[in-house]
């Protein structure tokens, strides 16, 4: 499991490169994904509401894959984001650690996965206490008169370690752009862009 300090890793190099900084934000999103107190592990995903407003929620980082470009993270497939980025595949995030003074802004295109070996991988990794909210008989969002409406009183009939498995998808974000803020220093913040091109990356410092 990659483990990353809460230190700020631009506070110790002040001539810090922007292939260092590149590098450093690809490791703070994977320890993200691999350590649930991670900083990086929840962050913020705003989407296009299909009636053209703004619309933003808590997701949690499951899986980076920075040689392909793209990051993971699980929803219900009944659920108003997947409604969301299938009209509007457009998608931006940002998370924030507040003890080094970081600040990760992604964005991307992001797709629905529904089938494939990946979905599988992925449910069989998930803790069962993850799991159950798939398992609700009304799509997330429903209108409920009692909090324990939202869950069944029983298997749904399927063996019990698929249950739910229809409604657990994937949202895989391609990622487009990457910036990093570094706020840790007193008159010294650092804010580095970097844009992708196919498979290459291309980073600049702008203004914090």
């Amino acid at each position: 499991m990659l483990m990353v300090s809460n230190v700020n890793f631009l506070k110790k190099e002040p001539n810090v490169t922007l292939i260092q900084v590149q590098c450093r934000a690809w490791d703070y999103l994977r320890a993200g994904a691999s350590d649930g107190r991670a900083p990086f592990t929840v962050m913020q995903a705003a989407t296009i509401g299909r009636s053209s407003a703004p619309s933003v929620r808590n997701v949690i980082l499951r899986y980076v894959y920075e040689a392909e470009h793209v990051i993971d993270f699980y929803t219900d497939v009944r659920s108003e984001k997947a409604a969301e980025i299938r009209a509007d595949p457009r998608i931006a995030l940002v998370g924030y650690d507040p003890e080094g003074m970081v600040q990760l802004r992604l964005e991307g295109v992001a797709s629905v996965l529904t089938e494939g070996t990946d979905k599988k991988r992925a449910w069989d990794a998930s803790r069962l206490r993850s799991l159950v909210l798939y398992r609700t008989p009304v799509p997330p969002g429903t209108s409920i008169d009692r909090p324990d409406d939202a869950y069944p009183a029983q298997s749904d009939g399927h063996d019990i370690n698929l249950a739910g498995y229809q409604n657990f998808c994937i949202v895989r974000v391609s990622l487009k752009t990457l910036e990093v803020l570094d706020l840790s220093v007193p008159a010294a913040h650092k804010r580095a862009r970097y844009s992708r091109t196919g498979n290459e990356w291309e980073g600049q410092w702008i203004v914090p």
